[in-house]
């Protein structure tokens, strides 16, 4: 009997991350308060509209939150995560940092974030802003769900 070869679909990992973070940029946020009250602080004195994604908490076994939203005017998506939980670390290398902010969107993603930085300054809280270089991130697969 003729042995039956099948075909095997591939996931293509590497064109799905090229993909998702062809116009992304990720800052490292400190900030030590829980996940909702970071969300609605941003909301409030920034402009952003964070709804915590239900769907991506439960995939990963309640460790880590993902608040999102879209800014239609501008088009760009703004996602936050918790890199901290229960022990846990999404980015272990990045200890240092509470949350990660991606904003995906061409240009305007550089210019709004400028803007946030200078009405985080005016606030004169104990909140830091760093962007970081998805390069230096080992497993940046962790941000896409």
């Amino acid at each position: 009997m003729a042995a039956v070869k099948k075909n095997a679909l591939v996931l293509d990992v590497a064109a799905i991350e090229e993909e998702f973070f062809e116009y992304a940029i990720v800052y490292g946020l400190r900030f030590s308060e829980e996940p909702y009250y970071c969300a609605c602080f941003l909301n409030h004195h920034v402009g952003t509209n964070f709804k915590r994604n239900k769907y991506f908490f439960m995939e990963h076994e309640n460790l880590f939150d993902l608040y999102e939203c879209f800014d239609k005017k501008l088009s760009i998506e703004h996602l936050l995560y918790t890199n901290h939980r229960n022990g846990n670390y999404m980015i272990r290398e990045l200890r240092g940092f509470q949350y990660f902010w991606m904003l995906k969107g061409e240009d305007a993603a550089y210019i709004y974030i400028n803007t946030v930085q200078q009405k985080l300054k005016e606030l004169n809280l104990p909140i830091e802003l760093q962007m970081i270089e998805l390069e230096k991130i080992t497993n940046k697969n962790v941000f896409i769900f």
